[in-house]
């Protein structure tokens, strides 16, 4: 059911490292020592994000989230700023060297002021070319820059 869309991360995971280290503020930062937690809606509404992201591997879409009109009052639905972490190739949310992307992928996202569309694509092309000897697009690993 959509309850588990409020499956949340803790800080003590690599995912809220990442959120932190890209300009980010956890909102379960006040969810202790544990890892995956499920949030109440009641408490969702309390936390009330700017920012929604999904899991690379997450079974739902933003547009799920979009869909669920018992959210439709938090900023991050009012604001369509539902994202699922890249790519078609591999996950960038989980702790492998490909973070490095997940990192300026998602300061753009949050920051495009800071880390532009241009500098993202750079480092995201560099990367597979060089590691994976493979010229991606940013349509090819269905990302969309801000």
């Amino acid at each position: 059911g959509m309850g588990d869309l409020l499956n949340s991360v803790t800080p003590k995971m690599y995912q809220g490292e990442l959120i932190k280290a890209a300009g980010g503020k956890l909102v379960s930062e006040d969810l202790g020592d544990t890892y995956w937690v499920k949030v109440s809606p009641e408490q969702m509404q309390v936390y009330n994000p700017e920012v929604i992201l999904l899991a690379a591997d997450s079974r739902f879409t933003p547009a799920d989230w979009y869909a669920d009109t018992s959210y439709s009052n938090l900023t991050a639905i009012k604001n369509e700023e539902v994202y699922l972490f890249p790519s078609t190739i591999d996950y960038w949310d989980t702790p492998s060297p490909t973070a490095c992307l997940a990192l300026v992928w998602l300061a753009n996202q949050l920051h495009p002021e800071l880390v532009p569309a241009d500098v993202v694509e750079g480092y995201v092309t560099d990367y597979y070319s060089t590691f994976f000897g493979v010229d991606v697009t940013m349509e090819s690993l269905g990302i969309t820059l801000k």
